[in-house]
């Protein structure tokens, strides 16, 4: 809070109009007289006297630096800051906030989609106008391969360049599972070679998942084998 005070200050050629427009006595350039605070420009750099919005200490500012909350220490800003991210995302913290840390992840995605930021291999773009779908669309935090929105049904490819880099199967499975809670199948085709079949077979067995009433469905191209918690060999479908 600022208090009501007259605060005493130069005229000067910038602020003389100001003060006449207000109905002052102005005087000469260069000698001092008396308006009120709420009559000061925003630049004026003369001391007033507040009271501080946090801990209720009185406290000198130059006006120039009061905002529309009054702090009159370092302290008093930091617990200001705590609270207002309080009210707004239930913690201290802002790197805390899960809704927060959700929202920038999401616009993330939607920016890679957008912008085209996303690697994508030969045989993910492939797979992809085979089976009309959409590359690297967002679906939350993430950017699946291939969308079938229609459909509600995700491909992952898994090439060669996938095991590589892959370590943590923990997030790997939690990504799996976020896509499966979003209401999506999902179908991910692995090959270590980096070699698919042709396109007849590769339809068949996508297909074949597709329809089988899982989740998630593995498709190994190396075993020759469609999994979840049964497994079919190629035999069988083809």
């Amino acid at each position: 809070m600022i208090y009501d005070q007259k605060v005493k200050i130069r005229c000067n050629p910038k602020n003389k109009k100001h003060y006449l427009e207000k109905g002052y006595d102005v005087p000469k350039t260069g000698e001092y007289f008396f308006v009120s605070v709420h009559d000061l420009l925003p630049s004026t750099s003369e001391l007033v006297k507040c009271k501080c919005d946090i801990c209720g200490r009185d406290f000198y500012r130059k006006f120039c630096y009061l905002r529309e909350i009054h702090a009159c220490s370092d302290e008093c800003v930091q617990e200001l800051r705590e609270r207002t991210i309080f009210n707004k995302y239930k913690c201290k913290n802002i790197g805390q906030s899960k809704e927060l840390n959700v929202h920038k992840k999401e616009k993330l995605a939607n920016t890679k989609y957008e912008k085209n930021l996303v690697k994508t291999s030969k045989n993910q773009k492939h797979l992809c106008e085979l089976f009309y779908g959409i590359l690297n669309y967002p679906i939350g935090d993430y950017n699946v391969d291939i969308a079938l929105i229609n459909e509600q049904i995700v491909i992952e490819y898994d090439g060669k360049g996938h095991f590589e880099w892959i370590k943590d199967e923990i997030k790997e499975l939690n990504r799996e599972n976020y896509i499966v809670n979003k209401g999506f199948k999902l179908i991910r085709i692995e090959s270590r070679s980096d070699i698919l079949l042709n396109d007849s077979d590769m339809i068949k067995l996508v297909n074949f998942a597709k329809y089988l009433n899982k989740k998630k469905v593995y498709i190994n191209l190396e075993d020759k084998r469609i999994a979840y918690y049964d497994s079919y060999s190629f035999e069988e479908i083809l």
